[in-house]
């Protein structure tokens, strides 16, 4: 698989004297032919400005720096996780890059190629399934319908239309899910945080967070259509341009009630960070008014789906969460893969260092 370069004016060739390698943890190091994919539709390229890719030699097999451009990344789309980290250095003066999944690249044969592996086979964030036309017919249709809703208006106009956020498409097209964020504000304070960095951070955050607090009536305006009507319906609130959903969980909580009232028909979920359990209680207080007021419409919690989430008993004292670990838990490793680490020309602890084949890669 031969390395990837650009231009610097948009123009990506491939260098044949040059083997492409990916970066794992801080080294640079060759990728088994075995974890190669074809880009898949959707993918995309990005020159790294004030990068020089790191390659292997073709003819000596040892490392050394493409000199002839611009180092070279992919993003991946939904439902693919990378294997390895795009491998170059990165010059003195070099713009700090923002916060995107920078997936290696690779030629060969007149295709691109990406370390990666499909996790995933639900097919509702497949760009292949998007028609411009439609999105476009339905977020005027969104607009227009609920012209005084501003979370309508942020959820069209900046996730669908200026961001493409694949859920909020979805949305305009009428199917599947429909995303609900909530809250400008978060009680953390990630160093890789998508929606927000502080002024004096040189790390540009990739969208803008929610900047006002949505009332219960413009959530439940549309996402009880929704439900009622989009087939595989999901309402998700967390969402990557805003902050900490549970920090508003009594508006949710209410917003979960109107809307139980009116259909039982899909999904509600969340997305969390999971600081905030005591907050959680509202939402399951709001699933059992619900299903007392509504049975046998809707279907109850199973007990041990209760038992999970019921991190705190009313009236009773702490007691640890009764689930058994995930995989990736009882093996220590989290949630892994390539994605947003952080400010992505940051050494690693300790400084750079060097030796060993190509070690210390200055940054990701």
């Amino acid at each position: 698989m031969y390395l990837l370069y650009s231009d610097g004016e948009g123009n990506i060739f491939e260098d044949t004297s040059l083997y492409v390698t990916g970066r794992s943890g801080w080294d640079a190091v060759p990728i088994d032919e075995d974890d190669w994919i074809e880009l898949p539709s959707g993918g995309n390229l990005y020159e790294l400005p004030g990068r020089k890719g790191i390659g292997i030699d073709v003819v000596t097999g040892e490392m050394r720096l493409c000199e002839k451009g611009w180092a070279v990344a992919a993003f991946i789309p939904p439902a693919h996780t990378g294997l390895y980290m795009a491998a170059y250095e990165t010059a003195p003066d070099a713009p700090t890059l923002p916060l995107f999944c920078y997936t290696a690249a690779g030629w060969l044969d007149e295709k691109i190629y990406v370390p990666a592996v499909r996790i995933e086979q639900d097919i509702r964030q497949e760009s292949v399934g998007y028609k411009e036309e439609q999105i476009q017919a339905g977020t005027d249709h969104l607009l227009a319908t609920y012209p005084h809703n501003r979370l309508v208006k942020h959820l069209m106009e900046n996730c669908c239309m200026t961001y493409t956020c694949p859920a909020a498409r979805n949305l305009a097209i009428g199917r599947w899910e429909c995303p609900v964020p909530v809250s400008p504000a978060c009680n953390a304070n990630c160093i890789g945080c998508i929606s927000f960095q502080p002024q004096d951070e040189t790390i540009v955050s990739t969208q803008d967070r929610l900047t006002f607090k949505p009332t219960p009536e413009e959530i439940v305006e549309f996402t009880v259509p929704h439900l009622e009507t989009a087939p595989f319906p999901l309402v998700s609130f967390g969402q990557g341009c805003e902050g900490e959903p549970l920090t508003r969980a009594r508006e949710i909580a209410e917003a979960i009630r109107r809307m139980r009232r009116v259909t039982g028909r899909g999904s509600i979920n969340i997305n969390t960070n999971g600081s905030l359990p005591d907050n959680l209680e509202h939402l399951i207080d709001a699933e059992r008014l619900v299903e007392d007021e509504v049975q046998p419409l809707l279907p109850r919690l199973d007990d041990g789906v209760r038992r999970v989430l019921h991190i705190r008993p009313q009236g009773g004292p702490d007691r640890p969460v009764d689930r058994q670990p995930r995989r990736d838990e009882a093996a220590g490793t989290g949630r892994g893969g390539p994605g947003p680490q952080g400010d992505a020309d940051r050494d690693p602890p300790g400084g750079r260092k060097r030796g060993g084949g190509r070690r210390g890669v200055p940054d990701c």
